[in-house]
């Protein structure tokens, strides 16, 4: 049942699906999918791929899709055959679907690490986050310094970070600043 203008409503929930495969220990595939059966149609996917090596570092990449199958109502400005303007109704759609890399290796045994995540939104064309990371290891301590950016809507942030390890006493310095 539904109301004219209104968006179709169930208590009846997704059917998922979900299949992974592990060619070998270092590596991973997911594919899960969500379907709407009120819509008879796919509401989300996710696809993800991981790579693992202990020489060469990680990555992982995933790929999002959320599928806005109900639309909004909305009105809009047209004109009847007379000429006159009208208002007619019409459904909007906003589908969302993102791409994400995170990845990272070591050098010099394992003493530096550089790290990078980032978050690419499709429709608006647009890298929402950006994370990069560069630690330094011993024996006794480590230091890792962090940058991070977040472009949201409204508001374009960066965000920097300085941790300072002691090993047997756990993070000694942990200092984080937004510049803007």
């Amino acid at each position: 049942d539904a109301t004219p203008g209104e968006p179709l409503v169930s208590q009846a929930g997704d059917v998922v699906a979900t299949v992974r495969v592990n060619p070998n220990p270092a590596a991973s595939f997911d594919l899960r999918t969500a379907y709407d059966v009120l819509y008879d149609d796919i509401r989300t996917v996710s696809l993800s791929a991981n790579l693992r090596s202990l020489k060469l570092g990680y990555a992982r990449f995933s790929y999002f899709l959320n599928r806005d199958l109900g639309g909004t109502s909305d009105t809009e400005n047209k004109k009847a055959p007379n000429g006159m303007p009208i208002q007619v109704p019409v459904r909007r759609f906003a589908d969302a679907s993102q791409i994400r890399l995170i990845g990272g290796t070591a050098f010099l045994k394992r003493k530096v690490t550089l790290d990078f995540e980032g978050s690419y939104d499709i429709q608006s064309r647009i890298l929402r986050d950006q994370r990069y990371r560069l630690g330094y290891n011993t024996q006794c301590c480590g230091v890792l310094v962090e940058v991070a950016r977040r472009d949201f809507q409204t508001i374009d942030e960066i965000e920097y970070r300085f941790v300072l390890n002691l090993r047997g006493v756990g993070t000694l310095l942990d200092l984080q600043g937004w510049p803007r």
